[in-house]
């Protein structure tokens, strides 16, 4: 083997060898993520490795800035090196700062667990999001990193709107048209466990009601409410799936202001591991007070495009294995209101 040859080896493992995340100042700092990708529940290891032989007081500054999504597993963290304090604090973001003030001269090692526990419907399935840290000493940074995780919206979470009724049988919803509809969302168990008490809940726009609102929304007989016509659906129309514990499932509806806009929510759903349910509610356009509009005529008054009918249905569950809260979100249902 010739001079130059085993030369140029050497340079190449030398280049290897150093560290990933090195400063100009020669101060060390990484840090790494098991999972480059992930889904609702997913959890990945976090290791930041900081190099503090050159400071002395006062303590060198650990930052790690968690986006929402991910939090961090609780009786994960461990700390190697020397002495340290750690503190958290929730931003105005909902992100989630984390800080180790460390007071050795060593090379500490931190390590501890993060779960992805809130996704979201977003319009390309995912997400990319970045969790960054930095060391600090006497108010300057000395080395930073980033690590990028893409996350992916819960698979299979549907929400899906079928016209059943219409006061003008077109197809479509018209301006002060009565329509009434199935609201159906689609719930699948992605995870290994079997959910338990499962929470939903969703608000709908001031221009609906919804079967069991307990409000006369169609103004038909003043003295009651929810008689089972169309335009005022009883709460016997909403389907909502078995319990596998046997136990009843609640269903609770909230109106709010003078639109009797509709809030609910449903508690106590249980699906197996692997196992999918569908939730349908009765919907319909009512009249609205909040308006000024006189008897017998409903919502939309204004033709358009793109209405959202509801905020978006919101699933939550508790990990039995980290014992932190998982969420996931649908996007919203959007209506065309055609002209009169």
């Amino acid at each position: 083997m010739n001079k130059l040859l085993v030369v140029a080896m050497a340079v190449a493992l030398v280049a290897i060898a150093l560290p990933a995340a090195v400063a100009a100042n020669g101060v060390v700092f990484d840090k790494t993520m098991s999972l480059s990708e992930a889904y609702l529940g997913d959890v990945t290891d976090v290791v930041i490795t900081a190099n503090t032989t050159s400071m002395i007081t006062p303590p060198a500054i650990v930052t790690d800035i968690m986006p929402p999504e991910l939090t961090m597993v609780p009786g994960s963290m461990q700390v190697t090196g020397g002495d340290y304090t750690y503190s958290s604090t929730k931003m105005a973001d909902n992100s989630v700062k984390h800080e180790w003030a460390l007071s050795a001269q060593a090379m500490y090692t931190i390590e501890y667990q993060a779960q992805v526990t809130s996704v979201e419907a977003w319009e390309a399935g995912y997400k990319d999001v970045a969790n960054a840290a930095s060391l600090s000493y006497d108010g300057a940074i000395q080395g930073d990193d980033s690590v990028t995780l893409t996350l992916y919206a819960y698979e299979g979470l549907e929400k899906d709107f079928t016209l059943v009724y219409e006061q003008w049988e077109d197809g479509v919803i018209s301006v002060n048209e009565l329509v009434a509809g199935n609201l159906t969302v689609t719930i699948p168990n992605n995870f290994a466990f079997d959910i338990t008490d499962m929470l939903l809940k969703d608000n709908l726009g001031a221009e609906w009601g919804m079967a069991g609102d307990d409000v006369d929304n169609d103004r038909d007989k003043p003295t009651m409410k929810d008689e089972g016509d169309w335009g005022d659906l009883d709460a016997a129309y909403n389907m909502l799936p078995g319990n596998l514990r046997d136990e009843v499932m609640d269903l609770v509806i909230e109106t709010k202001g003078k639109t009797n806009k509709v809030q609910f929510k449903v508690t106590g759903i249980d699906i197996d591991a692997g196992g999918e349910v569908e939730c349908t509610f009765g919907v319909f356009t009512d009249y609205n007070p909040g308006k000024g509009k006189p008897d017998g005529i409903h919502c939309y008054s204004t033709a358009g495009e793109d209405y959202e009918l509801n905020s978006g249905a919101t699933i939550k569950v508790l990990d039995p294995n980290t014992g932190l809260q998982l969420s996931a979100t649908t996007g919203p249902v959007l209506i065309d209101v055609a002209e009169l």
